[in-house]
């Protein structure tokens, strides 16, 4: 039952709550069903990027059937179970982890246990994260390009020394 495979096999969907947005579509964007938005700041994000973890990992990638209480295994008991499970290598974050970062928890979706108390996953939406991604490199650019400021001048005083 094991999978152990670098490439993305294909895996089960599984939804926890609703699989779609109010456009019905997985990439839309559309700036008439977004309020109060607010400009991302570079150096907060850049912050934030830099709490974050990125791991290569094992992950169990499909739920067994009729699972209930505590059936994720721990990672001391993984290396005995794993051949159980169908799992997958994978790189990316830990929920667990985004979750305590102030600013990116709410990238952090489900409960670690459901009402009926079995152990669920928690999913974390990585598009919140490459949005604030993307203003750390925006912010991390600028500084770049203030540091060459900073280098040409100082290059046109020596060169202004050196020759009188």
């Amino acid at each position: 039952m094991a999978v152990n495979s670098s490439s993305n096999p294909p895996l089960d969907f599984y939804v926890n709550g609703s699989a779609g947005n109010v456009t019905g579509n997985w990439s839309a964007s559309d700036d008439r069903v977004k309020y109060n938005e607010e400009i991302i700041s570079g150096v907060s994000s850049l912050a934030m990027i830099n709490q974050l973890e990125p791991q290569y990992y094992e992950k169990i990638a499909q739920i067994p059937n009729g699972v209930s209480g505590n059936w994720i295994p721990t990672d001391t008991e993984w290396p005995s179970v794993k051949d159980n499970y169908k799992w997958i290598n994978e790189s990316g974050l830990i929920a667990q982890d985004v979750r305590a970062i102030p600013g990116l928890s709410f990238a952090v979706s489900g409960e670690e246990v459901d009402a009926e108390g079995t152990q669920t996953p928690l999913f974390l939406n990585y598009s919140d994260i490459y949005t604030y991604h993307i203003a750390a490199t925006k912010e991390l650019s600028s500084q770049l390009d203030d540091e060459k400021a900073k280098v040409a001048d100082l290059l046109a005083r020596v060169t202004a020394l050196e020759n009188p």
